[in-house]
């Protein structure tokens, strides 16, 4: 009898290769005719600016922004309370698309006051910030470190520490009473999670559209379970 397993095998590796060749034909007459051959051109700029940290020295305010547009993006005027303002701004007045800015203004900022700043880009399109109450913000330094760390060392070791400590007597209250505790320990961790992802999903809105917030959160959700 002839051997039909090399035929077979051909076939069978035809029909694996088949999609891919379609998908790669596909790609490119997507490619060829730029997307799907619309081209339509907004009627007003699309302009969006993120404020990811804002910094308050001695007679100095330092803002830190990010274009999250989809082009770039040029600054052309500042305004505090009202009040049109010189600024810097490095490296460039003109942002790239997800590109970082340092804007400096030298400003006699006064303690607990509030803030209004406003940015204008060349298009006039403004993006607004403010500043609740103002506060010189903590420099990285010794003292700051050192604090930071006893803070993880009371959040973080200590009840550890206490926990194990506790766990012979814990064990002679019996069974019932240990599963009690897990059940409330499980609790506050799910707890913890829902008021965790809940403030993530409010932070994300201030990242921009571009940066996909809601699917870093769901990356880092999806992350946590699979190192648990």
């Amino acid at each position: 009898m002839p051997d039909q397993s090399k035929p077979a095998a051909l076939r069978t590796a035809l029909m694996f290769l088949l999609p891919i060749i379609l998908l790669a034909g596909v790609i490119a007459v997507f490619l060829g005719t730029s997307g799907a051959g619309l081209k339509v051109e907004p009627v007003a700029p699309i302009e969006a600016l993120a404020f990811e940290r804002t910094v308050l020295e001695d007679h100095l305010i330092q803002l830190r922004v990010r274009n999250v547009s989809p082009e770039p993006l040029t600054l052309s005027a500042l305004n505090i309370n009202d009040a049109i303002w010189p600024f810097r701004v490095e490296p460039s007045a003109t942002i790239p698309r997800l590109g970082r800015a340092v804007i400096t203004l030298d400003y006699d900022w006064l303690p607990a006051e509030a803030y209004r700043i406003t940015l204008f880009s060349a298009n006039a399109i403004a993006f607004s910030t403010a500043i609740e109450a103002a506060a010189e913000t903590p420099k990285r330094d010794t003292k700051t470190f050192w604090s930071f760390s006893l803070i993880g060392l009371y959040v973080g070791v200590i009840p550890v520490f206490l926990g194990i400590c506790w766990l012979p007597a814990l064990r002679r209250l019996g069974p019932g009473f240990f599963v009690f505790l897990m059940a409330l320990t499980a609790g506050m961790l799910v707890y913890l999670g829902i008021d965790a992802t809940q403030e993530a999903l409010e932070l994300r809105e201030g990242i921009g559209d571009a940066l996909q917030g809601t699917g870093l959160v769901g990356i880092g959700i999806a992350g946590s379970f699979l190192l648990l």
